[in-house]
């Protein structure tokens, strides 16, 4: 399953080298990676658009196009954005393919179809890829400022999905910042720890010596 890291990859790839291009063909094949929305949708929303960029908001790649509208990417289990010559053969599972103006062309290959490609208005997320409209914070592409670090009880709290970024349980997490799930200690008794909030990724360090946290089971 690609991670958050590979996804980011996947972007910088696609600002490289499909920004500025503009699509004039599109093919699509197995209808389970357009779920959303239809064949027909798709190559309406694509056909002769310019993809102005490449960005991304968790695992959603995000293609805003010269007509209003955006193409939202989604990788899953098992998809994956390949870009080839024109007249290279096409992988087993290419669901979707992009020709561009220089001939190229850009595949989503799935071999699990639980990917999708979807056309939508950026206007209307809310409705059309409601799950999209509530992500919350992204540690790579938003700014974090440094956890306090004068308090002296630090719990890891999982986030809900709504704000969730990556895959990956808390305790790994923690092992990999050397911390333990639960801390209580005294100020005397050890250093203060050095936490940054883009280095918990997933997961909010929530510091206080004034309020109970939370609990949870």
């Amino acid at each position: 399953m690609p991670e958050l890291p590979e996804v980011e990859t996947v972007r910088r790839g696609l600002q490289q080298h499909v920004a500025g291009r503009r699509i004039v063909r599109v093919e699509v094949g197995r209808e389970r990676v357009v779920r959303r929305t239809s064949r027909e949708a798709l190559i309406h929303g694509l056909t002769d658009v310019v993809v102005l960029s490449a960005d991304r908001r968790g695992k959603y790649l995000l293609l805003p196009l010269d007509s209003g509208d955006s193409t939202m990417i989604h990788l899953r289990m098992s998809g994956q954005v390949l870009l080839a010559a024109g007249d290279a053969p096409r992988p087993a599972h290419t669901h979707v393919a992009l020709t561009l103006d220089d001939r190229r062309e850009l595949w989503f290959v799935d071999p699990r179809t639980f990917g999708e490609v979807v056309v939508f208005d950026p206007d209307h997320v809310d409705v059309e890829l409601p799950e999209l409209a509530l992500l919350g914070i992204d540690p790579i592409a938003d700014r974090f400022e440094r956890v306090p670090t004068h308090l002296i009880r630090i719990q890891l709290l999982a986030l809900p999905p709504s704000l969730r970024r990556t895959v990956g349980g808390p305790s790994r997490l923690l092992m990999t910042i050397s911390m333990s799930p639960s801390l209580s200690r005294s100020p005397k008794a050890q250093p203060r720890p050095r936490l940054s909030a883009r280095i918990a990724g997933p997961a909010i360090a929530e510091i206080s010596s004034k309020r109970p946290l939370p609990r949870f089971r």
